[in-house]
């Protein structure tokens, strides 16, 4: 049993994201941090030129500020390369 009292009255439901373009950048983030996770954050810093809120944003999901082509760039700053894979989608 947890110490900690939960009220679950006041506790916030998770955010369902649906927008296709936001998964993705959840995805590159996710493998961006990854990555990270195994450096240095000086490294880090050093081969994205990120400022260190940038990249704390990054680590805390807050990507209100990237764009994908920007995830994808961060990425190969990295030395990783980002495939994208197309389908049809069902509906069409």
């Amino acid at each position: 049993m947890s110490p900690y009292r939960r009220d679950d009255i006041n506790t916030k439901n998770s955010k369902v994201i649906t927008d296709p373009k936001e998964i993705i950048k959840l995805k590159l983030a996710s493998e961006f941090n990854k990555i990270a996770q195994k450096m240095m954050t000086d490294e880090v810093l050093n081969h994205t030129k990120l400022d260190k809120s940038d990249l704390s944003r990054i680590k805390t999901l807050n990507l209100g500020r990237f764009t994908i082509d920007r995830m994808v760039s961060l990425l190969n700053a990295l030395g990783y390369q980002t495939e994208v894979k197309v389908k049809k989608s069902q509906a069409s």
